[in-house]
């Protein structure tokens, strides 16, 4: 799961999305109730550097990068990987701009509006290909929240911000990722965006598609023995339809997750008709 986002961001730059005219909306938990700051910003940089090598892409150099903070709920940078790799006070900035507050608020019903907002803007600017990726934790707090002691998880995802309704509504979008989700908050949160996944899954009509695959075993090993089967099978029908039109199937449990992404990187290269780099990607 944390390389994945990283492989998605890497297939921007494939030739056969040239053309097109790329947005990247990264909603980004910098709040208190974000799960193990430090090492979320660890995978934060990751996302960033990757980021930023786009600009060496002829396809993702002038992608159109848009960082929403969830604490604030509203966009805090925006600019280019051309930007963020030749700017460095810039690049700065947008370290400074995911990194973390331990005395915010999470604000998420905000940061989905803002979001609205953007993907609205990116429509009337002709912008024809939107990736949205949350970073988050997925908790979300009242405002003001310092009297708040403890949270209680399972939480259910906030009526505001109508998130449901903006992924649905939005043409353009061609995928949305979700990356450091509470595990407490993962399966709430997937059937509150299951409308959302399926009109997503309906409407487009990708060039590739890769689906990963993980037996309950490997499940039990990652997350605990007490990971229900009902739940893992229910997962898998769910991705039914989708793995069966998969042009691609990866073993999740039987390779590493630096293998995981360079196998993908090198069938997304070759389905461009591009020889493979045969630089293994960081993960």
């Amino acid at each position: 799961m944390k390389a994945l986002i990283l492989a998605i961001l890497i297939a921007l730059s494939a030739p056969a999305l040239a053309q097109e005219r790329i947005a990247i909306e990264l909603l980004i938990d910098d709040s208190g109730v974000l799960l193990d700051p430090q090492e979320a910003q660890t995978y934060k940089l990751m996302l960033l550097a990757h980021l930023k090598a786009l600009a060496t892409k002829r396809a993702g150099a002038n992608a159109r990068i848009e960082v929403i903070s969830t604490s604030l709920g509203r966009t805090v940078w925006s600019g280019t990987p051309l930007m963020v790799r030749r700017d460095p006070e810039r690049a700065q900035a947008l370290v400074n701009a995911v990194t973390a507050d331990p005395n915010r608020c999470n604000n998420l019903p905000g940061a989905f509006l803002e979001l609205k907002s953007n993907l609205a803007q990116l429509e009337r600017d002709s912008v024809t290909s939107v990736h949205v990726v949350i970073f988050s934790s997925l908790v979300d707090t009242p405002v003001p929240c310092e009297g708040i002691k403890t949270i209680a998880l399972p939480q259910m995802p906030p009526a505001a911000g109508d998130l449901n309704g903006t992924l649905e509504g939005a043409q353009r979008i061609r995928s949305v990722s979700f990356f450091w989700v509470s595990p407490h908050q993962k399966r709430v949160w997937e059937e509150f965006l299951a409308p959302s996944f399926a009109a997503l899954w309906q409407r487009g009509d990708p060039d590739v598609l890769i689906a990963l695959e993980v037996s309950i075993e490997v499940v039990r090993e990652r997350r605990g023995e007490s990971w229900p089967e009902w739940l893992h099978d229910l997962q898998l029908r769910r991705l039914t339809t989708a793995n069966s039109a998969a042009d691609l199937v990866i073993d999740s449990g039987a390779v590493s997750a630096s293998q995981m992404v360079s196998e993908a990187i090198d069938f997304l290269e070759q389905s461009a008709g591009t020889s493979p780099s045969g630089a293994a990607p960081a993960s």
